[in-house]
């Protein structure tokens, strides 16, 4: 009887070493994503190492994670999110080379190929009420490697299966990022239209370090003369506590919020005059939106924001 047990009690002792072993995946609850990061391009085997990084928003360049080769690899991140209603959500990324990304399981982006840092969105998707599980997976195979993923709510009656973002409306639009999904901190998401209207999928996403630019009588849009476009960026950026005076020089018409408040709003034609709007920044990360059309003729668009000391009247 007891040399029966001994395979039985050798497979029990196998089985606890390898429950101890194998680190349990983590998914957060918070903000924050549980990453994986692993020394090949298909997140095959054991982790590299893993860590908790606060947002999905890597440009390492030609380099790579520190510690790691600046090539064939590949990572993994995973969250819970809590969403108090239900909503429609477009789930994005921008990638070089590939990404995929799971809401619940389900695959809601697929674009696991090499390419140079295009931008995807999936079509839009519906969720209920409650606890959501989101993971990311993504490869760098040679070159450039970068990663950014968000996510963006839209209309909120907008069926599951309709694919083309609803316009942002002039009056009503506010920056329509999650909270918890920045746009990059170190650049401004863009999205160009071939239209005034900002209406429509963006025929280009990109991620632009700056707004400052100067077409002339040229397009962003290389299929388009330069007659009538539509830009809209988005980003967030740390403050310092203290008055802000946020500007724009642009031919034509531009708008400016910050934390879905409008400080600038100068819709119309114009000849690249400049606008200002002041406004209190607490200490902390705001987020900043931007539209911007071109009506004919010449195009060009600056935005910046500098302190600024209120006059005080003695």
């Amino acid at each position: 009887m007891c040399i029966k047990r001994i395979p039985i009690l050798l497979g029990v002792l196998v089985l606890v070493a390898m429950s101890v072993a194998m680190p349990a995946r983590r998914v957060m609850a918070d903000d924050s994503w549980q990453a994986e990061y692993f020394d090949n391009q298909t997140l095959d085997g054991w982790p590299h190492h893993s860590q908790v990084d606060q947002s999905i928003g890597f440009d390492w360049g030609t380099g790579g994670p520190p510690g790691m080769s600046s090539d064939h690899f590949s990572i993994r991140w995973t969250r819970s999110w809590w969403l108090s209603q239900d909503g429609v959500f477009n789930f994005c990324a921008m990638a070089d080379d590939g990404v995929r990304i799971r809401v619940d399981d389900i695959l809601v982006l697929d674009e696991w190929h090499g390419n140079n840092g295009s931008s995807y969105c999936g079509s839009q998707y519906k969720l209920l009420k409650g606890e959501h599980e989101i993971s990311v997976e993504y490869y760098e195979d040679g070159g450039d490697a970068k990663i950014y993923m968000w996510w963006e709510e839209v209309e909120s009656h907008a069926p599951a299966y309709v694919a083309v973002v609803p316009p942002i409306r002039p009056v009503s639009a506010t920056p329509s990022l999650a909270a918890a999904a920045p746009a990059p901190f170190d650049g401004w998401y863009g999205e160009y239209f071939g239209n005034r209207s900002l209406s429509g999928r963006p025929d280009q996403a990109r991620v632009d370090p700056w707004i400052g630019f100067e077409w002339g009588l040229a397009s962003p849009l290389s299929e388009t003369n330069g007659e009538w476009f539509s830009a809209r960026w988005r980003r967030s950026a740390w403050f310092e506590a203290s008055y802000y005076r946020f500007c724009a020089t642009s031919d034509d018409g531009v708008r400016i919020w910050v934390d879905g408040d409008l400080v600038v709003d100068e819709w119309h034609d114009s000849n690249g005059l400049l606008y200002c709007g002041v406004r209190y920044m607490t200490q902390g990360a705001h987020q900043v939106h931007v539209e911007y059309y071109e009506n004919r003729g010449y195009a060009l668009i600056y935005v910046w924001w500098e302190k600024d000391r209120p006059h005080r009247w003695e």
